[in-house]
């Protein structure tokens, strides 16, 4: 099997910011279709999108027979049937949101009045905005080499989930498109002594109403401007639950959220990176389990 880890680095982690954030912008539009379209999720899992690796596209759920879908190496929208063969398609290059918007109305025939490209949260600020909307992506100032390493680590991020998704018998690999983030959950059995609820005013969307560890990859944000790897305990552990130390270069991030990280920098770093990415994954999936049964024994006692 090919290494997926092999084949990042060639635009450096540093170099995706300004990529990242016009993705970031593009996945709206992509998303807007089925969240205009069906029936809310608590959980906004109607509105994800889904890694497809053999077409290398970010594609968003079946709704009223079609599917939106982007492809992340040229900014391209794609519009598929229910089998998912390309019906039609627009180059996100020099159109602003209201073009795309329009675009994607006359597609969808008696669904048009429907849609919409709002969204429920606020986004960073476009590197490519004008005074009225942001341009999706003027030609001039697209990195085709920026976005395909950014498709590259979609690729191997699914790669990566989907194996520990089998291993624990974890959810479905989404890609949230609130932090742009390809991630799984790991359900656990309720206890009865949650550990540390942030307020709601902290939090991006509903918790799980149950213990969950969860496990993904981000792009980047505003906590690490390159793309990071996280795996969180939920609730949150207390300060009289610690956690045991992870083998370097992954460590435990406590500002605002608890997780433990690996980052690409520290990836690249290290000597092989298919077993720094195991004995990561290993490690801090096992910690957190380790809490969750900790809690449990108390809360039986």
């Amino acid at each position: 099997m090919t290494d997926p880890w092999k084949a990042l680095g060639a635009v450096p982690p540093a170099d995706l910011h300004d990529a990242r954030v016009q993705l970031h912008w593009a996945a709206q539009v992509a998303q807007s279709h089925s969240r205009s379209l069906l029936v809310p999720h608590d959980d906004d899992g109607h509105a994800c999108l889904l890694w497809d690796d053999t077409t290398r596209m970010l594609v968003g759920r079946l709704a009223h027979h079609h599917h939106l879908a982007l492809r992340p190496d040229d900014l391209t929208l794609v519009f598929l049937d229910a089998d998912r063969r390309p019906v039609d398609e627009l180059a996100l290059a020099g159109h602003t949101f209201g073009e795309a918007h329009e675009w994607l109305r006359t597609r969808m025939q008696r669904n048009a009045t429907a849609h919409t490209i709002d969204t429920p949260w606020d986004l960073d600020d476009h590197p490519l905005s004008d005074d009225e909307e942001p341009f999706l992506a003027p030609k001039a100032e697209i990195d085709p080499a920026a976005l395909t390493e950014l498709a590259r680590w979609f690729a191997a991020g699914d790669a990566w989930l989907r194996g520990v998704a089998a291993t624990h018998n974890a959810n479905e690999v989404r890609v949230w498109t609130h932090h742009l983030d390809i991630a799984t959950l790991i359900e656990l059995p309720p206890t009865v002594e949650p550990g540390f609820l942030p307020d709601d005013d902290e939090l991006d969307q509903a918790p799980p109403a149950d213990p969950s560890i969860g496990i993904g990859l981000s792009p980047g944000d505003g906590t690490y401007d390159e793309p990071y790897f996280y795996i969180s305990p939920w609730p949150y552990p207390t300060d009289d639950e610690p956690l045991p130390s992870l083998s370097e270069p992954a460590y435990w991030h406590g500002e605002h959220f608890v997780a433990a990280v690996l980052t690409a920098t520290d990836l690249f770093a290290s000597d092989d990176r298919a077993a720094t990415v195991k004995r990561y994954t290993d490690e801090a999936v096992s910690a957190c389990l380790a809490l969750q049964a900790r809690r449990a024994e108390a809360a039986a006692s």
